[in-house]
């Protein structure tokens, strides 16, 4: 039940009526609805927020602030609504929530990230929105990295090498504003995986790749270019994926073997092969998880 509060019930303290709409983002009238009978309480100010199942739905959050009389803090949690949180300054909210970095809430950024990496203070109504942006280039996350192909007009020799041909970092060359299309994940994660490979040897020069002729199993659907980048220094390629036929195709282009994802937790590696995890396991919360059985940890 809502509760009309008389507006000067305190001048020394503002009330804050809030609301979390749980499940799919309602319609923007149900959300003008919900906002009007919480500014009819008499509240100094509103905040709501709602769980976005899809991107397209922050957009229903976005359109509240213009008819809200009180200041209005709205956005969305959940992975999908994470960017409203960065936008609601763009389009008029009175303030973001971040969590504090020794009590850090999930769907929340920490304050940290909200002024260091995302620099809210600079973002208002005239803040343009283009993506991820660096400098002059531009980055390119999962799923979009074959999409933006065709925004590029020239396309580095390594990103057409990279057997499915994916572009993650576009660039904007100076001397004629070409956008370039590059692919960074191939040899940025091969060596790095190389550099930890050479301190665990304790060996400074090698004659050889220090993957060569190691056995390097990749498990899950993304990461293709791992699959190229560790064929290139002498591999062996066990892949292990859900999409079994997708995956055949890869293991026949890097001349490796493909077995079903769900064979992987009864897999015997030989002592010192490489995981390569590209699967969602282990990411965030569940930071300490791999895809395999744990009595086989020592091995890899």
């Amino acid at each position: 039940m809502i509760q009309t509060r008389d507006r000067n019930h305190n001048i020394h303290g503002k009330i804050i009526a809030s609301c979390f709409v749980d499940g799919i983002t309602p319609p923007t009238e149900e959300l003008l609805q919900l906002v009007a009978l919480m500014q009819a309480t008499g509240t100094d100010i509103i905040k709501l927020v709602a769980h976005a199942a899809d991107i397209t739905e922050i957009t229903r959050i976005f359109s509240l602030f213009p008819y809200c009389q009180v200041p209005l803090i709205a956005y969305s949690i959940g992975e999908s609504g994470l960017i409203s949180q960065f936008l609601c300054p763009k389009f008029g909210g009175f303030f973001v929530c971040g969590s504090l970095a020794r009590n850090p809430i999930p769907g929340l950024p920490s304050l940290h990230s909200l002024q260091e990496a995302y620099k809210l203070e600079h973002v208002n109504a005239n803040t343009e929105v283009f993506g991820l942006i660096s400098s002059q280039n531009q980055l390119a996350t999962a799923k979009y990295k074959e999409e933006v192909l065709r925004f590029c007009d020239e396309i580095h020799p390594l990103a057409q090498l990279v057997l499915y041909r994916a572009v993650n970092t576009i660039t904007r060359e100076p001397r004629d504003g070409k956008l370039v299309g590059y692919n960074t994940d191939c040899e940025a994660s091969i060596t790095a995986i190389e550099d930890a490979l050479i301190v665990a040897m304790m060996v400074k020069h090698l004659q050889v790749h220090p993957l060569d002729g190691r056995l390097f199993v990749r498990a899950g659907g993304a990461g293709k270019a791992l699959a190229f980048g560790a064929k290139t220094r002498g591999a062996r390629i066990v892949i292990f994926d859900i999409d079994f036929d997708k995956s055949r195709s890869l293991a026949c282009a890097v001349f490796g073997e493909v077995q079903s994802y769900k064979n992987l937790v009864n897999f015997q590696p030989v002592k010192g092969a490489i995981l390569a995890n590209a699967t969602p396991i282990g990411m965030h919360p569940d930071t300490d998880r791999i895809p395999v059985a744990e009595v086989l940890q020592s091995i890899f």
